[in-house]
């Protein structure tokens, strides 16, 4: 497979690799600072920042971790434009190419750095097996965006947690459970116990076992569905958790724009206001 480096992430990476050492610091200014002066600045300073990327351990690492792949072509490591959007895409045309997005900061420890790609790579690796049968569609389709986010959220939680039990973490314990109380707070704590212990089993890490976990996870613990609102659960119609629930939400206002909406289902006091206002005003 053809490994790629985004250039942002390079110069990102080496420079925090060069700034952490001394020596390196030193090295780096005697290559980098003449190079201002270059009549190709740009190209000679993209070469010489990566001949550092690959003489300082970064490049290695992450073809290292890219080895087990089969199946793709090529993979491009680029640069995470925000905390918390690092991760693997696997897209497929004429050729498949995963994506890989990285903070720079995740160069400076090279344990840490091999934890999050091999974690990250399982997903790829899922993805590209028949037995996990990867669908992108995650059968939400007609429902409201809030909930089409918020089983797309659910299933993010699970299969991290599922890989947990095959690949070392990249998160503590503590911050996986905040994930799974945040993403099920319409269950109770031990329901989301048992939920997480079903995926302990890498048997059940299937995209089938996900999606029907996300979607309806009493019905995948084969127990009743709880009947209304649950304190800190998402709104159905703007996605935020309330605790703002509205005892009589006005129904023929919100289903013009929320045709599968319920009202059983719950609406947030804000949402219930807003719709009872829109309704009032007229058209």
């Amino acid at each position: 497979m053809k490994v790629e480096f985004d250039p942002r992430l390079v110069e990102e990476a080496v420079h925090l690799l060069a700034r952490a050492d001394p020596d390196r610091w030193r090295t780096y200014r005697r290559r980098i600072d003449p190079l201002y002066e270059h009549p190709n600045r740009e190209a000679a300073m993209t070469a010489a920042l990566l001949d550092f990327f690959r003489r300082w351990g970064p490049a290695q690492w992450c073809e290292e971790a890219f080895s087990p792949v089969a199946g793709v072509e090529s993979a491009l490591v680029a640069r995470s434009k925000r905390p918390g959007d690092e991760g693997a895409d696997l897209f497929v045309g004429e050729h498949r190419t995963v994506i890989m997005r990285l903070a720079a900061e995740r160069f400076l420890d090279q344990a840490n750095l091999r934890i999050c790609l091999h974690h990250e790579l399982r997903h790829v690796l899922d993805m590209l097996d028949p037995a996990f049968g990867y669908e992108p569609d995650l059968g939400v389709h007609g429902r409201t965006r809030p909930e089409t986010e918020l089983v797309r959220g659910r299933y993010s939680v699970l299969w991290n947690l599922a890989i947990d039990h095959v690949e070392t973490a990249p998160v503590s314990r503590e911050t996986r459970q905040h994930q799974m109380d945040r993403a099920f707070a319409a269950l109770d704590a031990n329901q989301r116990a048992r939920l997480a212990e079903r995926f302990a089993d890498p048997a059940l890490r299937t995209h089938a076992n996900l999606v029907a976990a996300a979607r309806e996870p009493w019905t995948f613990l084969g127990e009743p569905r709880r009947v209304g609102p649950v304190p800190g659960q998402p709104c159905p119609l703007c996605g935020f958790p309330t605790h703002d629930w509205a005892d009589d939400p006005p129904v023929d206002a919100i289903r013009p724009d929320f045709p599968d909406w319920e009202p059983a289902a719950g609406a947030c006091g804000q949402c219930a206001d807003i719709y009872r206002a829109a309704s009032a005003s007229g058209p």
